[in-house]
């Protein structure tokens, strides 16, 4: 085993394998929302208006897959042609996300992968290594909330 993997899956991976495959991506998508929104400029949601991502959890098989669209991210179904993937083990998407490393160490110590649209892929390094603190306000992480954004997801999907 390489210093990315590691023996045990976390839990919330071993949630998200028990859903199915699109509502796996479901709530990648809205926790992203939840996340990402407030860090993103209207020229850096302009820059991925339609753009369609790929994220494979290597340790744990699952790929989500969303797009974003008219101001928030959105599922796909995972045989969605893609502009970008991120491939990296759940540990390490974990570790980016709690800001315990960043992408530069990532990429270099291979253990996470960008395969497709380079210039895609250049502003997503940007957007990430744009981020001051964790990802993740802790109130947007309430229940109350996750539901609220989740029905809100679904009825403009549906």
């Amino acid at each position: 085993m390489n210093r990315g993997q590691h023996a045990t899956i976390d839990p919330v991976s071993s949630l998200l394998a028990l859903l199915p495959e699109y509502s796996g991506s479901l709530v990648v998508a809205t926790g992203l929302n939840l996340a990402l929104i407030r860090h993103l400029s209207k020229k850096m949601q302009q820059s991925i208006e339609g753009r369609k991502f790929r994220v494979k959890v290597t340790d744990s098989n699952l790929i989500f897959v969303f797009q974003w669209t008219d101001g928030a991210f959105v599922p796909l179904h995972a045989r969605a042609h893609v502009d970008l993937t991120l491939a990296a083990s759940s540990h390490d998407f974990l570790l980016l996300a709690q800001r315990k490393t960043n992408i530069k160490a990532l990429l270099a110590a291979r253990r996470l992968v960008v395969d497709g649209d380079i210039e895609l892929g250049r502003l997503v390094k940007r957007i990430i290594e744009g981020i001051e603190g964790p990802l993740f306000d802790m109130d947007s992480l309430a229940p109350a909330q996750i539901y609220s954004t989740l029905k809100n997801a679904m009825q403009k999907h549906s």
